[in-house]
């Protein structure tokens, strides 16, 4: 069973998610993740650099438990992937 990590793009939330998150729930471990600045961590600065994010995405992965996964994203973030 593939985990499945999905990210927001550029002004959205990880709400954007909640129809695939639902859909993958007791089939795989999903994480749809707020970037800095973003949804639930709006008050977070986050400087929107693909490194910066990639860096932080891992590191949220690293705290869920997911060593590696299905990464979906938003058009805006498509290259930040490439960047895990």
């Amino acid at each position: 069973m593939a985990d499945i990590v999905f990210i927001h793009g550029a002004g959205d939330s990880s709400a954007v998610w909640s129809r695939q998150t639902n859909h993958y729930a007791g089939k795989h471990r999903t994480l749809a993740i707020d970037l800095p600045g973003h949804g639930a961590r709006l008050t977070e600065d986050g400087n929107g650099r693909h490194e910066a994010n990639a860096a932080e995405v891992c590191r949220l992965m690293g705290a869920s438990g997911i060593n590696k996964a299905v990464v979906r994203s938003e058009e805006h973030t498509s290259e930040l992937p490439s960047h895990l």
